[in-house]
């Protein structure tokens, strides 16, 4: 138990801020000891929880560990990164990702995040847009570099969602995303909305420069 973490949801004041952290197993999953903090609140509404762990296995940093948390309904997507194998972690930092020739960013806001590493070494990320931030919808979005930038914003739906996505590379740019959506329209129905899970594939042709 982390007794320091008091910081409060801000929708929620009765429950505490997340910390995300890391633990290991040395035996197969039979025991499982804690090894470091990923992120510790306060942060946006929640703190750092939901979190999604990849290790790299291409390019230059290869064994590389990227984490990605959720820190509120309204908020940009964290990220941190390790290369030791978990025991440290760098400063967690807002992501955005460029959707003009000129260099303009714009936030990528969402909740639980999944990420992978396709074959070709590209990262996709797939999240969704809790009612609260008023643009409905299921994304996702693309690194070239390993987690360093991002681009190529995707909207997949633009219905009231749950906004809990998963992906996976099904074949060599090929992939299978999931997500949530329903045919009621109105935000203030979003507790009572019946959501239905839905799949589709999508294929990646990456241009690099």
């Amino acid at each position: 138990v982390f007794e320091n973490d008091t910081s409060r949801v801000q929708y929620l004041p009765e429950m505490r801020q997340g910390r995300s952290y890391l633990i290991r197993s040395q035996d197969e999953g039979l025991t499982w000891s804690y090894l470091a903090t990923i992120a510790a609140p306060p942060q946006g509404q929640e703190g750092y929880a939901e979190p999604v762990l990849l290790y790299l296995r291409h390019g230059k940093h290869a064994g590389r560990l990227i984490c990605q948390m959720r820190v509120g309904r309204e908020h940009a997507i964290w990220q941190t990164e390790s290369d030791d194998q978990g025991r440290t972690w760098q400063t967690p930092h807002a992501l955005s990702w460029t959707y003009s020739r000129y260099g303009r960013e714009r936030q990528i806001v969402g909740v639980d995040p999944d990420l992978i590493e396709m074959s070709d070494g590209t990262l996709v990320m797939s999240y969704g847009h809790k009612p609260d931030y008023m643009s409905h919808g299921n994304f996702m979005a693309f690194s070239l570099d390993q987690g360093a930038t991002w681009e190529g914003e995707t909207r997949l739906n633009s219905s009231l969602t749950l906004a809990y996505t998963g992906v996976r590379e099904i074949s060599p740019g090929i992939l299978y995303v999931v997500y949530t959506s329903t045919k009621e329209q109105r935000t203030e129905k979003y507790k009572s909305a019946v959501f239905d899970t839905m799949g589709r594939t999508a294929i990646v042709k990456v241009r690099r420069k």
